[in-house]
C-alpha cells in the first residue's frame, strides 16, 4: 500500500481545528482547507448539527426506482468502473458509492464489513448525504464545488463521520450537466494518496463512454433517420457505389421501376433498367445534371421521368456515388396544374339564367359530365363555351385530374402540333435540348378542350382524329406510342356541320368529336337572363372594387340593355357593366353611364306610340295565359316561353291583376 494521505500530526491538528470552529466559531485558516473552510460555513448557516451526521432522508421504495431509472444510462457504465475500482481495494474496509445530482446514494458496493458499518449512519441506497442534511462530505461538497475533492476524518463537519475519509469526484453529462458524483469511502487510516486519482480516473472514463455513447446515438439515430427519410421521400431514389453497383432504393423507386430492390441491389447500373440515366458517365466526370427529362422502357412500356443525380463527394474530393431522384412527369404536371391554374374553376351553379334555353343546354352539360366521350359544343363567340366545358368536367369523374385548354386559332400552325403532342430532343432547332410533352400527355387522367377547333389545319386534323382513335400520342421525332387517358371538349364558334360540307374540316374528325352535343344560345335569343346577367355582373364588380356603394342601374339603362342585340353576348355585356361601374361617381348607373353605340342603337328602334299595337297584344297573351292556368306564374310564364321574373315585370308593366285559385 501507498503511504497514508495525512500524517497522524495533521489528524491532531484539524481535529483542534475542527473543535475551535464548532465551539467558538473561530477557524484556523493555516490548518483549513479553502474548500473545507468554505463548506464548514455552509454548515453553520444551514444548521447542520456537528455532533450527529447520520442520514436523515430517505427515499421511498417507488422513489429510489424512480431516481434509479432517470440516471439509468449512467448507472449501467458507472456499476463496471465501480466493481474495478472495488477489486483494487477489496477486503481495505472501503465502499465504492454512486451518488446522483441531488445527493442521493443509488448504488453502493463495499466490504460487507464496511456496508455495514455505514448502515449505522444510514450511508445506505436512498439516503441524502448533501451538505444540508449530513454536513461537509466529499459527496456532498463535491456536488455544491463541482470539482474533486478528499475529505479527511475531522475536515468532515459532522464527528460521526470522523474516523472516515471520503475521496469524490462530480460526473458531467457530455452537455456539461451535473447529473451525479461518484465517491470512495473508508476509513481514515487506510486511504492513500492515490485514492482520489483513481476516482477522477474513473469518472472521466465514466464522462468518454458517456460522450462515446451519445456520439454513437447521434450516428445511429441519424443513421436511422437517413433511412426513414430515404424511404418516406415522395421522389424514387437510387444510390449507386463508386463503381456503379445499386447500393440501395427506396419503396417509391420499386413502384415506379415496377422492381423489388433486391432485385437490383448489387447489380451494375448496366445491367438494369436504368441503365438510359447515364449515372455511369457521372461517376467518370464527376458532374451531376438537374431534372433532365428521360424515359425508361418499364415492362415494354416507356415511361416518362425528370432525373436529378448528384455525385457523393469523399474529403478528398473523389466520388464515392451517386444519389438519383426520379419524378414521375404525370406527378409534375398535376402539380404544374395546380400553380399555374391549369384547372377548371366554373360549376354549372356558375351559370346565370333562368330561360328554357339555358336551362336545357345546363340538362345536356350535365347529361354530358356522366360520360367520357367526346363532347362537342358550338356558339357564337362570347356565349360562355368554355364555362360549360369547365362545368361539365367538374361535374364529371375526371375532376380530380388536369384540365388543359389550347386555343387552336392562337398558336402559329407550324408550332401547334409539337403544342398538342410534344416533342422529342433534337427533334427541331429551337427544341428543348431535354424534349417536351404536349398538351395530351399534360392533360392525362382530366380533360383536354380543343377552342375554336374550327379552325385547326386539316393535316393536323388527320392526326388528331388518329389519336382520338388510338388513345395514344407519339411525339414528334419519337418512335414509341404513349398511351393516354384524355376526355375531349372541342368548342367552335363556327357551324362545323357547314364547314365538313365546304370542305374545310374532316367528316370523319367531326363525327368522332360530335359524340355528344351542346348548342349554346346568344344573349340575344334569352332576353329575359338579361336582368339576371346585370345583377350577377354588378355584384361581381362591386365586389372587384371592394366599394360598399350600393349601386344600382336606372329603369332607362336596363330597358337599353335588354332591347341591344349583344352580338358579343355575355362577355360583352359583362364588359359594358365593368366600365359603367368605374366610371360611375353616384350610386345610380344611368344611360349616360353606356358605350354611346348602345344608345345610338336604342333610339334608332320605333317609339312607343309606334308599337302600342304589339304592347296591347302582349298584354292580352299574357292575360289569357293567367286566366288559362288560373294565375300559376310558372305554368304561365312556361306557356309563354319565358321567365318567371320576365312575367312579374310585365305583370307589373300593364298594372295586371293575378287571380290564385
Amino acid at each position: 500500500m501507498a503511504l497514508l494521505l495525512k500524517p497522524s500530526e495533521f489528524k491532531d491538528k484539524i481535529k483542534r481545528a475542527w473543535q475551535n470552529y464548532v465551539e467558538r466559531g473561530i477557524i484556523d485558516e493555516n490548518t483549513v482547507r479553502p474548500i473545507i473552510r468554505r463548506s464548514w460555513k455552509r454548515c453553520k448557516l444551514l444548521n447542520v448539527d456537528p455532533y450527529n451526521g447520520r442520514g436523515t432522508i430517505f427515499l421511498t421504495d417507488e422513489k429510489l426506482k424512480e431516481r434509479r431509472e432517470r440516471r439509468k444510462e449512467v448507472i449501467e457504465i458507472a456499476r463496471p468502473m465501480m466493481e474495478n475500482l472495488y477489486k483494487l481495494v477489496e477486503g481495505s474496509g472501503f465502499v465504492v458509492i454512486f451518488g446522483d445530482e441531488d445527493g442521493f446514494l443509488l448504488e453502493v458496493i463495499g466490504d460487507p464489513e464496511v456496508v455495514e458499518r455505514g448502515a449505522g449512519l444510514n450511508f445506505v441506497k436512498g439516503v441524502n448525504w448533501s451538505e444540508k442534511y449530513v454536513g461537509t462530505n466529499a459527496i456532498g461538497t463535491t456536488l455544491v464545488e463541482d470539482q474533486p475533492i478528499q475529505v479527511v476524518a475531522a475536515e468532515h463537519y459532522c464527528q460521526y463521520h470522523h474516523t472516515w475519509t471520503c475521496s469524490a469526484a462530480p460526473i458531467h453529462d457530455p452537455d456539461g450537466r451535473l447529473i451525479g458524483m461518484l465517491n470512495m469511502s473508508g476509513h481514515y487510516s487506510k486511504v492513500h494518496s492515490h485514492t482520489l486519482g483513481m476516482v477522477v480516473a474513473a469518472v472521466q472514463s465514466i464522462e468518454n463512454q458517456l460522450r462515446v455513447k451519445r456520439e454513437s446515438e447521434k450516428v445511429f439515430n441519424l443513421n436511422e433517420y437517413l433511412k426513414a427519410t430515404f424511404q418516406s421521400i415522395t421522389e424514387g431514389l437510387i444510390s449507386l457505389d463508386e463503381k456503379g453497383y445499386i447500393s440501395d432504393l427506396n419503396f417509391i423507386a420499386e413502384k415506379m421501376l415496377g422492381v423489388k430492390a433486391k432485385s437490383l441491389l448489387g447489380k451494375h447500373v448496366s445491367e438494369t433498367v436504368i441503365k438510359g440515366l447515364d449515372l455511369e458517365e457521372i461517376l467518370m466526370t464527376g458532374k451531376g445534371y438537374m431534372d433532365r427529362q428521360m424515359s425508361i422502357d418499364v415492362n415494354g412500356q416507356t415511361m416518362y421521368f425528370t432525373v436529378t443525380a448528384r455525385t457523393i463527394i469523399d474529403k478528398n474530393c473523389n466520388v464515392i456515388g451517386v444519389v438519383t431522384s426520379l419524378r414521375e412527369m404525370k406527378r409534375i404536371t398535376k402539380l404544374v396544374h395546380k400553380v399555374v391554374g391549369a384547372q377548371a374553376n366554373f360549376k354549372f351553379n356558375d351559370i346565370i339564367g333562368e330561360s328554357r334555353q339555358i336551362k336545357d343546354c345546363i340538362k345536356l352539360g350535365i347529361l354530358a359530365a356522366k360520360s367520357s366521350s367526346n363532347l362537342l359544343i358550338e356558339g357564337e363567340s362570347g356565349t360562355g363555351k368554355e364555362l360549360f366545358a369547365q362545368a361539365v368536367h367538374n361535374a364529371s369523374l375526371r375532376n380530380s385530374g388536369p384540365f388543359v385548354a389550347i386555343n387552336c386559332a392562337a398558336i402559329p400552325r407550324e408550332l401547334l402540333e409539337s403544342e398538342l403532342f410534344g416533342y422529342e430532343s433534337g427533334s427541331f432547332t429551337g427544341a428543348h435540348k431535354e424534349g417536351r410533352p404536349g398538351k395530351f400527355e399534360l392533360a392525362d387522367g382530366g380533360t383536354i378542350l380543343l377552342d375554336e377547333i374550327g379552325d385547326m389545319p386539316l393535316e393536323l386534323q388527320a392526326k388528331l382524329l388518329r389519336v382520338l382513335q388510338e388513345k395514344s400520342i407519339t411525339r414528334i421525332g419519337g418512335l414509341k406510342a404513349i398511351p393516354v387517358n384524355v376526355r375531349v371538349i372541342a368548342v367552335t364558334n363556327r357551324d362545323l356541320a357547314k364547314e365538313v360540307k365546304n370542305k374545310n374540316f374532316r367528316s370523319d374528325l367531326y363525327y368522332r368529336l360530335n359524340v355528344l352535343y351542346i348548342k349554346i344560345p346568344p344573349l340575344r335569343k334569352r332576353r329575359e337572363d338579361i336582368p339576371l346577367l346585370i345583377q350577377h355582373f354588378l355584384n361581381k364588380n362591386r365586389q372587384k372594387l371592394a366599394t360598399n356603394k350600393k349601386i344600382r342601374f336606372s329603369r332607362e339603362a336596363v330597358d337599353i340593355l335588354e332591347n341591344y342585340n349583344w352580338p358579343g353576348n355575355v362577355r360583352e355585356l359583362e364588359n359594358v357593366i365593368e366600365r359603367a361601374v368605374n366610371i360611375v361617381e353616384g350610386d345610380l348607373i344611368t344611360q349616360e353611364h353606356l358605350p354611346d353605340y348602345l344608345i345610338t342603337d336604342f333610339k334608332e328602334k320605333p317609339s312607343v306610340d309606334q308599337i302600342n299595337p304589339l304592347e296591347e297584344t302582349e298584354k292580352n297573351m299574357i292575360l289569357n295565359a293567367l286566366k288559362s292556368y288560373k294565375g300559376n306564374i310558372s305554368k304561365a310564364a312556361r306557356a309563354l316561353g319565358i321567365g318567371r321574373t320576365t312575367l312579374y315585370r310585365k305583370i307589373k308593366k300593364y298594372n295586371l291583376a293575378v287571380e290564385s285559385n
